[in-house]
């Protein structure tokens, strides 16, 4: 009985009408979130743009502030020594609150505790207080002592200034002396404007804070009183809604201002009025925003009873360097009004929308069952792509029952066509490859058995991959060497051109060839094998796949073979182009590593040494699966990051000059100038034996003339003698003989020739810099010549803010050759600068590293290997990092850097570490804050320390050890 059927009509209209209500449903609800969204992240940039204008008129009312107590402290109002002096200079305090509008006093705090203070706009507290009436526009404060008596008393000003009364308080100044308050201690430390926390005024209780500055006129202290409200009142124009509620915090937590200003000070029963703190404020709403974790980084929904806010804390960050939280708070039935008015707007919208899309699908459906019968006669031209059975698909809709047959071979084809592609494309592995390609393949022509040769693209001979009963796959390398035989059907497909498969018979002796004798029984012949070949983008011979019944296998599943095979040699070309490429490059990384370690005995097969025991180390944390390493793994992609690293960690010695690395005196470079030293001793000498000749033809006694001759050669040969030792550097150098050679470099000798000839054009230009001398010339015996000192170029300056995030003191001369300069070196033989060349090494692989276009996954590389100098206390270069600043790997490579450089056998300029002297440095090293202790921990019970030394070092350097005494503390 056939299964009931419906017009198309019918099943188009129900479904187009389905689909038309979730469409317009799906799209009301989207539209709804997304304009919550918007409106969500709108009230995140008001909030935002709240915070910014709040902190431009913050910095405009601070601003006027500082250029009135600029205009009064550089007036004599700071020199006057009585009240009326100094009223007399009323105007100057008029002007400077004129100017400065939110401040209501000014005042001068003098070093002999007098005080002097002009107040304005009088609240009626104020008034009050001082008990005037409202023709007083102004309130001086006047302190004066003088003689052991004070004065202290108010004075009552009209606009112009004039008194119009006053009243003395005798103990105002027992009760106030400005030099103990703390405006005047901050601006006498300070030296600059300085700003003193919010606190009530005492005259009239409200909240402000006072400015301060140390008067440039005099030793005196200038103050201004601001009253917070103007801050209230910046906060209230920022309101985003009616219902919002906003308030200023101080870095203490502090409320400094808000919309209401009368919630910034708690008043309490009887109790003293305090300042209102986030804790503290009136306003549920932004306290509980304040304890929100997440406030600080987005708008945040919340709860406050039963209604609900959106929420955001912003920094405001003044010009003056202080740092205040603006708090945001907004009912979400004011900022979300919008969104509920579209959502009605939409759904009435839908209603319309969907009557109209249910005509129009009524309409279409009888137009598209027209089309239904062409659209199954072209389906038909499918089928000859049989890719097996799929189940069939059942349909009420009669025109779609007859077409679905055809689309059914077809799904099943693209099906398979997708999951090859899928596979060739996702499999990163050349050796898995191989036996999935030949896998696949094998399964579209059902035959059950099958090879794969494969041409390396490094190497002689075939690579052959095997499947045997459909299930059984697997790789057999090395499979063929070059010139073992393969069937001739194989041979035949690969010599001939183009790309097309070919049909034959692979006979019974042909089964024995290596490869197939694993495939066949013995006397076994396949009558119909299929060979096609795998040739690349050159038409190049890359491989053959070899099924050996596949000619009986269906037309469709041989053209969808056929047609796979050009990708499955693409994807092999392309996966043998990245390993020989990879290869390559690695055989690249090598050659520089040897290059390095060939250009000096000092570094001779340390760059292929610190390799192998950064892996091994690597490796032993991947390993580790408990303590502080258990979380650290290694990829494939992370264990070749490591390998490119290790090897280029040293990549930038080959910018390092040799004759500075194998600096063994300190008057050498590419020669050592102790020999022009010794020559000009040697022009001393002669000098004196001239001059004795002389004094012998002038009449002196020659025994005399001789003797003095004699003298002067012993002290000549004694310097000369010291200065050699010096320039051996093997001793410390003290004061005393930095004094003594400098003694030595004082005394003069005659140059009679040009020293301006014959000499390089960089020379001659340093030279350049200074008038010569006319001949014949007086020159000290040794000297800091301004031809010595080579400027560093502008390109090798490293600034602050350099893009690799260097940190290093860089000498200002690229080098010093003085010969004073090198000679005083107290230790060793390279001055600043030439150690600093040698430690520019680390400097020089990052930045060259860093200018390579890597692979995703070695983007590492420049950061693996520029940090093995690190030190995770924060003292290593170049960048000063801190241990957790450090991957795990540039911690690792640090120590394999110093364990191979102590216990290195090859550096002629130092006798190589005992195992267990090597240790017991590397051991304080980890107490001491400079490797990683843990790492260091690991080193030494996985025992990686014991392989590489039975490696690399020589057996009578590899004494036994106790871990135990050297573990870091804790590790044991």
């Amino acid at each position: 009985m056939r299964p009931w059927s419906f017009p198309l009509v019918v099943h188009l209209s129900a479904l187009f009408g389905l689909l038309t209500i979730v469409s317009l449903g799906v799209l009301c609800w989207v539209g709804y979130q997304r304009t919550i969204e918007l409106i969500a992240t709108n009230g995140e940039q008001i909030a935002e743009r709240s915070a910014e204008q709040i902190r431009n008129e913050i910095d405009a009312i601070f601003a006027p502030v500082e250029l009135g107590i600029a205009l009064v402290g550089e007036h004599q109002v700071n020199e006057a020594a009585t009240w009326p002096e100094r009223l007399a200079d009323f105007p100057v305090f008029e002007r400077a609150l004129d100017v400065s509008s939110p401040v209501n006093a000014f005042y001068i705090g003098y070093p002999d505790g007098d005080f002097f203070m002009i107040r304005t706009r009088l609240s009626e507290i104020d008034r009050q207080a001082f008990g005037t009436d409202g023709d007083v526009r102004y309130v001086a404060q006047s302190i004066d002592r003088e003689d052991g008596r004070a004065d202290g008393r108010f004075l009552f000003l009209d606009a112009a200034g004039n008194v119009t009364g006053q009243r003395v308080q005798p103990g105002y100044p027992d009760s106030y002396d400005p030099r103990v308050r703390p405006w005047y201690r901050r601006a006498l430390a300070g030296g600059g404007l300085v700003r003193t926390d919010p606190y009530l005024f005492a005259t009239r209780g409200d909240l402000g804070l006072t400015f301060a500055k140390r008067s440039d006129w005099s030793n005196t202290v200038v103050g201004a009183d601001l009253n917070l409200d103007a801050l209230s009142e910046v906060v209230r124009r920022q309101k985003p809604t009616p219902g919002s509620s906003l308030a200023l915090a101080d870095a203490s937590g502090r409320i400094i201002a808000a919309d209401d200003s009368d919630v910034l000070v708690r008043r309490d029963g009887d109790g003293p009025p305090a300042i209102v703190t986030i804790e503290t404020i009136g306003a549920e709403a932004l306290r509980i925003l304040a304890g929100l974790p997440d406030a600080n980084d987005r708008l945040l929904r919340y709860a406050v009873g039963d209604r609900e806010f959106f929420g955001r804390m912003v920094p405001v960050d003044l010009r003056s360097g202080d740092s205040l939280t603006l708090l945001v708070s907004i009912p979400e039935s004011e900022l979300l009004a919008a969104a509920y008015s579209i959502r009605r707007e939409m759904l009435v919208l839908s209603v319309i929308v969907f009557l109209v899309a249910l005509a129009l699908t009524v309409a279409t459906a009888y137009s598209i069952s027209r089309s239904l019968a062409r659209l199954t006669r072209t389906a038909g031209r499918f089928r000859e792509f049989d890719f097996g059975a799929v189940p069939a698909a059942r349909s009420a809709v009669s025109e779609v029952r007859a077409l679905t047959e055809g689309f059914q071979v077809l799904d099943g084809t693209l099906s398979r066509f997708q999951h090859l592609l899928a596979r060739f494309s996702q499999e990163p592995d050349l050796t898995a490859l191989l036996p999935a390609i030949l896998g696949e393949l094998s399964a579209i022509l059902e035959v059950e058995r099958a090879l794969l040769y494969v041409v390396p693209e490094t190497a002689d001979g075939l690579t052959v991959a095997a499947v045997k009963n459909g299930s059984s796959i697997e790789l057999m390398p090395p499979a063929l060497a070059e010139g073992d035989a393969v069937p001739a059907l194989v041979a035949a497909c690969i010599a001939r051109g183009g790309r097309q498969a070919l049909a034959g018979r692979i006979d019974r002796t042909e089964t024995a060839l290596p490869g197939l004798a694993a495939m066949a029984l013995p006397g076994e012949t396949f009558d119909r094998a299929l060979c096609y070949p795998l040739r690349d983008r050159k038409n190049n011979v890359i491989g053959a796949i070899l099924f050996l019944e596949g000619a009986g296998a269906g037309k469709g599943a041989r053209a969808l073979v056929d047609a796979l095979t050009g990708i499955a040699a693409v994807s092999l070309e392309t996966r043998q182009l990245i390993a020989s490429e990879k290869a390559l490059f690695n055989a690249f990384i090598a050659l520089i590593a040897s290059a390095i370690d060939a250009k000096s005995a000092h570094t001779s097969g340390h760059c292929e040494r610190v390799p192998e025991l950064t892996k091994m180390l690597a490796e032993a944390a991947a390993a580790a699966t408990d303590g502080p390493l258990r979380d650290f793994t290694l990829t494939e992609d992370d264990r070749e990051a490591v390998h490119v690293a290790a090897w280029l960690h040293d990549c930038g010695k080959i910018t390092s000059p040799e004759y500075v690395v194998d600096k063994a005196t300190k008057l050498e470079t590419i020669y050592d100038r102790l020999h022009e030293v010794r020559m000009r001793f040697e022009v001393l000498k002669r000098d004196a034996e001239i001059a004795c000749l002389r004094a012998q033809l002038a009449g002196a006694e020659a025994t005399q003339a001789e003797a003095a001759r004699d003298r002067a050669w012993q002290k000549l040969d004694a310097d000369f003698a010291f200065v050699a030792a010096c320039n051996e550097g093997g001793e410390f150098l003290s004061p005393a003989d930095v004094e003594r050679l400098r003694r030595i470099g004082g005394r003069t000798w005659q140059r009679s020739l040009d020293d301006r000839i014959g000499i390089s054009q960089a020379e001659a230009g340093r030279k350049a810099a200074q008038p010569a001398a006319p001949l014949p010339a007086t020159e000290r015996l040794l000297a800091d010549l301004p031809e010595h000192v080579i400027e560093r170029p502008p390109r090798e300056v490293i600034a602050p803010d350099n893009p690799w995030g260097l940190r290093v003191d860089q000498p200002r001369h690229l080098y010093n050759r003085g010969e004073l300069h090198n000679l005083s070196v107290s230790r060793g033989t390279l001055t600043e600068e030439e150690r600093y060349k040698i430690n520019e090494h680390i400097v020089q692989t990052i930045v060259m590293l860093s200018k390579l276009p890597y692979p995703r996954h070695l983007r590492v590389v420049p950061e693996l290997a520029g940090g093995h100098h690190e030190k995770i206390d924060g003292t290593g270069y170049p960048k000063r990092l801190h241990g957790a600043e450090m991957s795990p790997v540039a911690r690792i490579m640090a120590i394999a850097d110093i364990f191979e450089a102590l216990t290195a056998v090859d550096r002629p300029y130092k006798k190589p570490k005992a195992l267990s002297e090597a240790m017991r440095i590397m051991s304080a090293m980890a107490q001491g804050g400079h490797i990683d202790p843990d790492l260091f921990a690991l080193f030494l019970t996985s025992g990686v320390y014991r392989v590489y030394a039975e490696r690399y070092m020589p057996p009578d350097l590899v004494d036994r050890i106790d871990i135990a005494a050297f573990l870091p503390a804790g590790a044991a």
